[in-house]
């Protein structure tokens, strides 16, 4: 007992002696309040109603910030536009004096333009990114001389999209993340500098939550709902329903702010000042500015409470943070991932094509077709600007899981979908049109374009009822000689083409001779289970199969705890605590084989198909085509989700054989190992890909990729892991096929028919970055196709179908 004592005395006598001098907490000098609008395309409001809105909240502002022009420059109305798409469509119908007095604000500082678009999810390609920040016209950047890149909500921010504002000369990011089913890399708020893969550097200001300003003021939040802007029954605060001036209101907001100071510094927060921005209390958000804010702020500083106010634009509040605390932050590097961008997989049709319409427009602008004129080039980034609108952060109403099938939310829905749709529709067109351009009046024919950037082997697939009842059995290429067999099942007809050179056509004959094609093969070798469903194939010169295991594995996690889950696990903060919840909240479903696979063969190929069944499932099937021409397997994945509700996700297994190699994927153009080259903090339970994953070491290369999923995670599902370091089985992916764990933002419940195309290639040589996004692009839209008869189109329908661009 005597010697327990003396070790607990001793405890404390060492625990004392180095709290003796505990770090002295700086007195918080002033505050630096941004005012803004956190722009949702929808989400409160039907998204035409909030592009209405956001364009008459930049009049509000416009009228306030010259109504307080003659006042001291501390007292005048200032304002940030969140968003640079709605000023650029304000801007487009404005009057050349409404245009001048936004000029006016802007040059006096009172209105500050932020340089991206939107708050987007990080599913944008390279193309879109530098679209992003080639939004608007040079000539009006230089007008609004944006400074800042302001991203709300969204849980992470891509790198390409920051080392394209450093191209454009920005070095601010503003991030005030929102923590629900997410969270922030570091301690909010707080800064950094995040260093580029080329060693530049971007000053990043971790905020609190858009609308935290008001909270840290107020003792509760002045909205009761967050109902539409048509609700007549609820208003926009007015004058004195919040920020009240008067001396009583004045000094008890005070009293609650150094209150909630003293919490901050508390828990950590260690700089002599707080930069923070505030939103109107109507709704939070799609809310305008609050022109009685500068009164407030006026009346405060009169008083002499500590801390001092300051209303500020976001350029300047960046200013002042680099210069008190530029020498002093830390600096990180690494992509920054979205810990939101899962609820992406929420409508994967949408998604699907939305990443098939980037494809088309990839083709569209390939050098095949003899350059590209300004007409090709401005109607393919009207439809990247679509698609960009489709990735913007909004994706359902706040009703998508309280009244679904509502008008609200119906109505969301569909107009979000056309921003995925119409592209996918306009760029197939689009593709046509230079089809029709290029060969319509060139010799009869069956053309056949590799509009993609690598070199193409595999099947060129053909309507049969374009043979208008000819018994064709067989194409010749007209310039080599060359006869293929065409292989006819129901209505299609194909045949195969090996090493079709990247970027180029070729001209083909149909014949009806009947042939056998003559290729060089490497016939591979399959292992395969009891029911006849490969486990592994190797071909020669590899030391290791392309796969090893039950490739093609469907399963669900499903939450057991309905629209709970996320308070259930997300907040646990400890790992092993909340992995236990995880287990306890969700349940794992494992598909079922439905009996043995089928095995059909081609002389190029071997095809095996076998059907699967899952509780969740009216049907599945899934289809595995190995090559027999080069190391390659191509996967289908078809089912038919029954309608739910509850929460689940869907995932289909990948386990690829272990190497020395690490995974390398991409994100908007920008390559990254996944847990090693990441922001610590940042989401490592799925990452947003542009599309494939490479493994590539001394013994060669394997390449994965996802024609519709952009979304995948290692190993095992990896739900609330939360995990810095990488998992055992970093060879295993596990595609995200479906998500619906997302209460708000993302549809609800989405059944029916999906499909999604996979695609693995091994390479003896190391696969670089480029060489990965130009297999892809490549495979990820097979050869395209027009057969030219020997009639000819008159003049005036071949010039007037086939122009690109508006009507003259």
């Amino acid at each position: 007992m005597k010697c327990t004592l003396f070790f607990i005395c001793f405890f404390l006598i060492c625990v004392l002696a180095t709290q003796g001098n505990p770090k002295e907490t700086p007195e918080i000098k002033y505050i630096d309040i941004i005012h803004c609008t956190h722009t949702d395309y929808g989400y409160t409001d039907h998204p035409v109603i909030v592009e209405e809105l956001q364009q008459r909240f930049l009049d509000i502002a416009i009228d306030a910030a010259s109504s307080t022009l003659e006042l001291p420059k501390a007292e005048r109305f200032k304002w940030t536009a969140e968003a640079l798409d709605p000023v650029w469509e304000w801007w487009k119908k404005a009057s050349p004096e409404r245009k001048k007095e936004l000029l006016q604000a802007i040059e006096n500082g009172q209105i500050d333009v932020a340089a991206l678009p939107y708050n987007v999810h990080p599913f944008l390609n390279a193309r879109q990114w530098d679209l992003a920040l080639n939004w608007i016209p040079e000539k009006e950047w230089d007008l609004f001389s944006p400074k800042v890149g302001i991203q709300h909500d969204v849980n992470g921010f891509s790198r390409a999209s920051a080392m394209k504002l450093l191209d454009k000369g920005i070095k601010y990011i503003w991030n005030g993340i929102n923590t629900y089913w997410g969270g922030a890399p570091f301690q909010q708020p707080s800064g950094f500098w995040w260093e580029m893969p080329d060693g530049r550097k971007t000053l990043v200001w971790q905020s609190m939550p858009y609308w935290f300003g008001y909270n840290l003021l107020t003792e509760r939040e002045w909205r009761i709902k967050q109902t539409n802007a048509s609700n007549t029954e609820f208003r926009t605060p007015r004058i004195n329903d919040i920020l009240s001036t008067d001396e009583e209101s004045l000094r008890k907001a005070n009293s609650i702010l150094n209150g909630k100071i003293k919490k901050m510094q508390e828990e950590g927060y260690d700089y002599d000042f707080i930069t923070v921005s505030i939103t109107n209390q109507w709704r939070i958000d799609n809310d305008g500015p609050f022109p009685p804010l500068v009164e407030f702020i006026k009346e405060w500083n009169k008083l002499g409470l500590e801390p001092k106010l300051r209303l500020v634009t976001a350029t300047e509040a960046m200013k002042r943070i680099e210069e008190r605390i530029g020498d002093k932050i830390p600096t990180y590097s690494g992509e920054w991932t979205d810990w939101w961008a899962f609820g992406g997989a929420s409508s994967p049709r949408d998604m699907a094509a939305s990443r098939i319409a980037g494809n088309y427009l990839h083709a569209a602008l390939s050098p095949v077709w003899g350059g590209n004129s300004e007409a090709v080039q401005n109607k393919v980034a009207e439809l990247d600007r679509e698609l960009c609108r489709y990735y913007e952060h909004t994706f359902a109403a706040n009703k998508a899981t309280s009244d679904p099938f509502g008008y609200f939310n119906q109505g969301h829905l569909a107009e979000k979908s056309i921003y995925a749709y119409r592209p996918y529709e306009k760029a197939k067109w689009l593709v046509a049109q230079r089809l029709r351009e290029k060969f319509s009046n060139q010799a009869e024919g069956l053309y056949i374009v590799n509009a993609g950037n690598a070199d193409y082997t595999g099947w060129v697939t053909l309507d049969k009822h374009s043979f208008r009842n000819m018994d064709y059995k067989s194409v010749k290429n007209k310039k080599t000689g060359k006869s293929h067999k065409l292989f006819i099942v129901d209505n299609e007809a194909k045949f195969f083409v090996n090493e079709f050179e990247a970027n180029s056509y070729q001209q083909f004959s149909l014949a009806e001779d009947s042939l056998v094609d003559e290729i060089n093969l490497s016939e591979p070798k399959i292992i395969t289970d009891e029911l006849g469903w490969p486990l592994s194939v190797i071909w020669e010169g590899m030391e290791k199969p392309i796969f090893q295991g039950d490739i093609g594995k469907f399963f669900s996690l499903e939450s057991t705890v309905g629209r709970r889950i996320e308070p259930e696990i997300w907040e646990v903060k400890d790992d092993i605590k909340r992995s236990e919840k995880v287990d306890q909240s969700t349940k794992t479903i494992y598909a079922e084989v439905n009996g043995k696979a089928t095995k059909t063969e081609t002389p190029f190929s071997i095809i095996f198909e076998q059907e699967f069944s899952h509780p969740r499932l009216l049907q599945a099937t899934r289809i595995l085509e190995i090559s027999k021409v080069e190391p390659r397997i191509s996967m289908e994945i078809k089912f038919n989700r029954l309608t739910s509700s509850n929460p689940e996700a869907f995932y289909v297994e990948f386990p690829l054989p272990k190497t020395e190699a690490f995974p390398r994927i991409s994100n908007g153009g920008v390559e990254f190992e996944p847990y090693h080259d990441q922001i610590p903090g940042t989401c490592t339970d799925f990452f947003t890909i542009d599309g494939w994953v490479n493994y590539a070491d001394e013994n060669g290369s394997w390449l994965w990729s996802s024609k519709e999923a952009p979304l995948i995670s290692f190993s095992e599902t990896q739900l609330a892991a939360k995990k810095p370091s990488p998992p055992e089985n970093m060879n295993k992916i596990m595609a995200m096929v479906y998500n619906n764990m997302w209460e708000v933002n993302f549809l609800n419940d989405c059944p029916g028919e999906m499909c999604f195309h996979f695609d693995l290639v091994w390479k003896a040589e190391q696969i670089t970055p480029s060489m990965a996004d130009d297999l892809i692009n490549t495979y990820n839209l097979k050869p395209l196709i027009m057969l030219n008869p020997a009639t000819r189109e008159d003049k005036f329908t071949f010039n007037r179908l086939n122009q690109i661009g508006d009507r003259q």
